[in-house]
């Protein structure tokens, strides 16, 4: 394969990873939560600020997700990992929460949340909030009818394999160059040699 062969393949492998379609797939949902309320005559909440991330796999910034690949939640001293949470995820939108639930509105006494998106979490379309605690029994909700306030952004995230191959193009390049000065000449792309 020709010199300038490679530094086309090179530039090309660069440019389709630095470009945000490659890194489509993962993404970083961080929402917060604030002004719980109770309910079904649950007292006063014990905490009243919840913020949150979860790092999800989707063929796009719109639902269905496909995978829940990583969990930083903690409410009333509980953190929560990847095994205690399922989702359910259809083009309507996402609704992920405690399995003691099953996904559904919070057990009272026991570490159980429910988190509900809207048709597109890049639209700001995040809904409601609910959690259970297993410190004090009852259940409380925010967002969704107007009580309190909830909010979420995503960002996407590039995987390890992504930065690998745009790191290796940019070797490639940086090498071709070198070897281009080395001989004396200048490397110029095949569209520019052909002037």
């Amino acid at each position: 394969m020709k010199a300038s062969s490679k530094r086309v393949l090179a530039t090309a492998g660069l440019i389709a990873c630095v470009t945000p379609g490659a890194w489509a797939g993962v993404f970083r949902i961080d929402f917060t939560g604030s002004g719980f309320v109770p309910m079904q005559n649950s007292p006063a909440a014990p905490q009243n600020l919840i913020n949150g991330s979860f790092t999800v796999r989707a063929a796009s910034q719109a639902f269905p997700i496909d995978e829940l690949l990583d969990v930083d939640l903690t409410i009333a001293g509980h953190a929560y990992t990847l095994a205690e949470l399922d989702f359910v995820s259809d083009t309507k939108g996402l609704w992920l929460g405690g399995k003691v639930g099953g996904v559904g509105i919070p057990v009272s006494g026991q570490d159980d949340f429910q988190l509900i998106i809207g048709s597109s979490f890049t639209s700001n379309a995040f809904t409601v909030a609910y959690y259970a605690t297993s410190t004090t029994a009852g259940t409380w909700g925010a967002g969704g009818d107007g009580d309190g306030f909830t909010s979420v952004t995503v960002t996407a995230v590039p995987e390890p394999a992504t930065l690998g191959l745009a790191g290796l193009g940019l070797a490639g390049m940086v090498a071709a160059r070198r070897r281009g000065r080395a001989g004396g000449g200048s490397v110029k792309s095949p569209a520019l040699a052909r002037t």
